[in-house]
């Protein structure tokens, strides 16, 4: 029923935003005119680089947002409204991301909307249309990265542009920002080879229900890695959708399958409801944890070596490009590609004090 609802919905919102005007193609940036000379446009690559643009704490990410800002006009950047939305704001990535918004959003002056979906896709869709409603100048979305909010991220985009966190087929958006999330799952399997020492490893995968594909990528990029070492096995891929469900999915496959001695979440959440499921069932000196992504209570656990290996990736980096990508947008900036990737926004990091706090000092410098 849901999908049918986002469906109906999607096609409301197409056929409201034809009313209104809505042309096919390429959005129109709004503070630089089509028929803006040549010679005064930027091109991508006047404002990209090695060593250009903000570091977050591991080196500059190579794209120069004061640059673009400059030649906009400081003043026009402060007239824009951008929306932004979340997929949810209960997950402790998208609460730093959207953190980040809020801090730029300061910084340079422009106003703000921001919309959390709650885990619902429908209300993905009355999202996306609110920011319509609200004649926002450009919208960057994280969605939940299902196939079914295409229909509507296309209505929208023929009018709005938008620049999208979270690949999302058969979707036609100004920029979509990416990281290589197989690279992840690649990068966990060799660290818990390394780890292992050629003993056996027998993992169980823990994931989200829904079928996302940035964690499909992470889980096939692990599988696929895995097959390098004879010793690591995958032996049960688990899913849930809240903290219960993950403790409790856990918590009877360690009981049943008691060869399992490694976990590798998907991200946080799952990897949290493993850990407890590890430690009520007294296996911390039995069952390897490692994850991607990280918040406190990771951290806390990395730091204490509870949790054995996490892949983090910047949400503050990813927040800052989002927005790079949206103004290029917005500024008429020539050559931007459909897909921008961040090369240096994501490390492993091992079981140890001193990189839990490097790693807690970049994700929470305010703490």
């Amino acid at each position: 029923m849901k999908k049918l609802g986002i469906i109906a919905l999607s096609g409301l919102l197409c056929f409201s935003i034809l009313l209104s005007g809505c042309s096919s193609g390429k959005p129109v940036p709004s503070t630089a005119p089509s028929d803006q000379p040549a010679a005064d446009k930027l091109s991508y690559s006047d404002v990209t680089g090695e060593g250009v643009g903000v570091d977050y704490g591991f080196g500059a990410l190579g794209f120069d947002l004061e640059k673009v800002i400059e030649h906009m006009g400081p003043e026009n950047v402060k007239g824009l409204k951008l929306g932004v939305m979340v997929s949810q704001q209960s997950n402790n990535w998208q609460i730093m991301w959207a953190d980040e918004f809020r801090r730029l959003a300061d910084v340079y002056g422009f106003e703000l909307v921001l919309l959390s979906a709650d885990g619902d896709m429908i209300k993905e869709v009355d999202n996306l249309n609110s920011l319509v409603n609200q004649d926002v100048d450009g919208i960057i979305i994280y969605p939940q990265g299902v196939d079914s909010l295409s229909q509507t991220i296309n209505a929208v985009s023929s009018r709005i542009p938008i620049v999208n966190a979270i690949p999302i087929p058969n979707s036609n958006v100004a920029v979509t920002i990416n990281v290589d999330q197989k690279d992840k799952g690649r990068m966990i399997a060799d660290h818990v080879a390394e780890d292992a020492n050629g003993e056996e490893v027998n993992v169980m995968i823990i994931d989200w229900s829904t079928d996302m594909a940035i964690l499909r990528d992470r889980v096939d990029g692990f599988v696929e890695q895995a097959e390098q070492y004879p010793n690591i096995h995958v032996v049960e891929e688990k899913r849930g959708g809240n903290s219960d469900e993950w403790l409790n999915v856990s918590k009877e496959t360690l009981l049943s399958n008691e060869g399992v001695n490694c976990v590798v979440a998907t991200y946080t959440e799952p990897m949290m409801g493993a850990y407890n499921a590890i430690q009520q069932l007294g296996l911390e000196d039995e069952v390897k944890v490692y994850g991607v992504d990280a918040d406190e209570a990771t951290l806390a656990l990395l730091r204490d070596g509870k949790i054995n290996g996490l892949h983090v990736q910047w949400p503050q980096a990813q927040a800052y490009t989002c927005l790079f990508a949206l103004l290029c947008t917005l500024d008429g900036v020539e050559d931007v590609p459909e897909t921008i990737y961040e090369a240096e926004n994501y490390a492993m990091f091992y079981a140890d004090e001193s990189t839990a706090d490097q790693v807690m000092k970049i994700l929470y410098p305010n703490v």
